[in-house]
């Protein structure tokens, strides 16, 4: 076990109980198994806890519905020890954490306000399921669902590095499941809502072209998240999604090869200069902001300014 995942273990047997588990609004399936986890490990350790989920993704709420677990969506924090798992931003929050006893922090994205344990992991799943390996915990469920957010959140293990491969190895010869298995869980065809929210961002994409590389821009009202992620697969290499107060954005992995920086160096920059929490990793992140649409020339002047410096010359062409 890694020094900093002992050192997490040893905190979280410090909690008080029963134990809140909560991830960010419209939690998808990593948080949600992240939140499994932890709650599988407290109460093998004779810590009652309690699995908070207000938001969940489409993904996630059906994942749970098919492994059967039992979860609150609305509970007092106040006095009360919290787990916050796959966000370090309060803004991000389904809930208000200030007024709880203790709050403690697990995530694997830059950029919150909320201090706590942040790993450098593809996944947050990862983490945690190092922490019911080690102590030898037998929980199939809470492994199925771990796997899953190592797959999820490494989109179907394109994403993955070699310790999310090593703990997803090691996980699946506990329980005894193959990579197949694992995705199946996760065969799931998107609402007819995440649907439109997808062809309405390609209807209202704007396209912008720096030298070879493809960046687009659009809005939607709901599902950000997916609706960037069709861009990518439609070609874009960078696609930022305006929504109601917040801009999520998504990076092509050949990007994140050539381009030599990626959106944590993008949103961390845009903070700066407009304010709002943000937060993610290299592929995959948001910032909540007053005006997004606005905000959406700011993200592309940051862009093409990242790019220069990295050493890339073009003309920048807006279709």
């Amino acid at each position: 076990m890694p020094p900093q995942v002992r050192e997490l273990r040893s905190e979280l047997l410090s909690l008080r109980p029963p134990v809140l588990i909560v991830p960010h609004s419209q939690a998808d399936v990593d948080a949600v198994a992240s939140a499994m986890g932890v709650h599988s490990f407290l109460r093998h350790r004779g810590i009652s806890a309690v699995l908070l989920f207000p938001s969940l993704s489409a993904p996630a709420a059906n994942l749970l519905k098919d492994l059967a677990v039992d979860y609150a969506t609305d509970l007092d924090v106040a006095g009360r020890d919290v787990v916050v798992v796959d966000t370090s931003s309060s803004s991000m929050l389904p809930v208000d954490v200030f007024p709880a006893s203790r709050v403690l922090v697990i995530d694997h994205h830059r950029g919150g306000d909320l201090r706590g344990w942040i790993f450098n992991t593809p996944s947050l799943s990862e983490v945690v399921a190092q922490l019911l390996i080690f102590d030898g915990i037998r929980d199939e469920k809470a492994y199925l669902a771990l796997a899953a957010g190592i797959y999820s959140d490494t989109a179907g293990l394109l994403a993955a590095d070699s310790g999310s491969l090593r703990v997803l190895s090691e996980i699946m010869a506990i329980i005894d499941v193959s990579v197949s298995d694992i995705a199946r869980i996760l065969d799931v065809r998107p609402s007819v809502s995440e649907r439109i929210a997808r062809l309405k961002a390609l209807r209202r994409m704007k396209i912008h072209r720096f030298g070879d590389f493809v960046v687009v821009t659009s809005s939607a009202g709901a599902h950000e998240g997916s609706a960037a992620w069709t861009l990518i697969l439609a070609g874009a290499d960078l696609a930022f999604v305006a929504g109601k107060g917040r801009i999520i954005g998504r990076a092509s992995d050949d990007f994140l090869i050539r381009a030599g920086f990626d959106l944590t160096d993008v949103f961390s920059t845009v903070s700066e200069r407009l304010g709002g929490t943000w937060g993610g990793h290299p592929a995959a992140a948001g910032i909540h902001v007053s005006d997004s649409e606005s905000a959406l020339e700011t993200v592309l002047a940051v862009v093409e300014e990242l790019m220069r410096r990295n050493g890339f010359k073009f003309v920048r062409r807006d279709y």
